[in-house]
Formats: structure tokens, C-alpha cells, sequence
């Protein structure tokens, strides 16, 4: 796990463990990544599959409208024999506090946006 100091206004923040933080909120609601879409493809996705969404690299993806099985209390059941994508995700990357803003907006704004 990770400890970060992140800056709030002019006091700092030590912040450890950003997962029992947070709860989980990047297991929830699973995102599949698909890459690349042709036109055809993109259609037929669409056609089949609601949310469906382009990221900022121009690849493609929609979310599974279901969380993850192996997250419970909001915590991960299979840590460390967790799949390459869990792996690749890093905890306090963009990506992480994205996901915490839009899913915990309570604990990012008293953790990240509160001032003293």
C-alpha cells in the first residue's frame, strides 16, 4: 500500500492506505476495457451494450453495471492473487482519485478539499 502527503490549501495531508480510505470504489461498477474500435465493431457494440464510452487515449470500454465478486466490505477477497488489470491499477494515480471522487465524494472532499 501506499502513503502519500498531498497538499489542501496550505496544511499537508499524509494519507495511508488509500484503499481502506476509499472502500473499493474502482472494484465497483467493473469497467471492461476493449481497445481500439473499428466503425463496425463500435456499432455492434452499441447496438448490444448501453454505457458504452470513449476514454482519452481513443480506446473503447463500457461498465458491467455490477461490482467485482471478490470485493466485499469494501475490501479485495483475492489481493494477492488479484488479475494483471487490479495489478496495473495504481493506487493515488489519477485514475485512482478519479474514480474516488466520482464514487466517494464524501471522503475525498474531507480528506483532499477540506481547509483548515
Amino acid at each position: 500500500m501506499t502513503a502519500l502527503v498531498l497538499g489542501t490549501g496550505s496544511s499537508l495531508v499524509e494519507v495511508k492506505d488509500l484503499c481502506t480510505l476509499c472502500r473499493g470504489a474502482c472494484c465497483e461498477d467493473t469497467f471492461i476495457h476493449l481497445g481500439k474500435l473499428d466503425g463496425v465493431s463500435l456499432e455492434f457494440l452499441r447496438v448490444r451494450v448501453s454505457g458504452v464510452v470513449r476514454l482519452d487515449d481513443g480506446t473503447w470500454g463500457f461498465y458491467l453495471g455490477k461490482s467485482c465478486s471478490h470485493l466485499k466490505d469494501g475490501r479485495c477477497e483475492v489481493y494477492e492473487d488479484r488479475p494483471q488489470r487490479c495489478r496495473d491499477f495504481t493506487e493515488g494515480s489519477r485514475e485512482c482519485f478519479a474514480q474516488m471522487q466520482c464514487k466517494r465524494p464524501d471522503v475525498f472532499r474531507k480528506q483532499f478539499l477540506t481547509e483548515e
